[in-house]
């Protein structure tokens, strides 16, 4: 087996942001280039999914601005994905740019060190981490 940077590849371009390597699956509302050769505008990117490398894991992030929402950070394991680790990121800040994914990334890692108990356990339905619109306050 590979290493995990050589994982993360396979699923697209790596992008580093405060040290942070990960790939999107959707492009971010600033990522101009790609956005034009698809024909999408920017104010459409409301979801962003990625793989994110961490702490000797590969990570499933999935941020999202669909309409008005109840904001929200959680943790969910999938015991049956090759990839058990996902969060998933709700917000009324659209679109989601570089900026949201950075800002979730430094909120979910610093969440990880806190809790490693709860992250290293296998749980058997959804952790909630937050109801608050991580985007809208500083929680970094």
């Amino acid at each position: 087996m590979g290493s995990l940077m050589d994982e993360l590849r396979g699923y697209g371009n790596i992008r580093s942001k405060s040290g942070f390597n990960f790939v999107t699956i959707n492009p971010p509302a600033d990522d101009t280039e790609l956005l034009a050769r698809l024909n999408v505008s920017p104010d459409q990117c409301v979801i962003c999914d990625l793989y994110w490398a961490y702490e000797g894991r590969l990570l499933f992030v999935s941020i999202s601005c669909l309409g008005p929402n109840n904001p929200l950070v959680s943790y969910h394991q999938n015991q049956s994905a090759e990839h058990k680790d996902n969060f998933y990121v709700s917000t009324n800040v659209c679109p989601i740019t570089l900026g949201s994914i950075e800002k979730a990334l430094i909120y979910i890692s610093k969440w990880i060190l806190d809790h490693e108990d709860i992250f290293t356990s296998i749980l058997e339905k959804n952790y909630i981490i937050t109801r608050e619109d991580i985007f809208r306050a500083d929680k970094s």
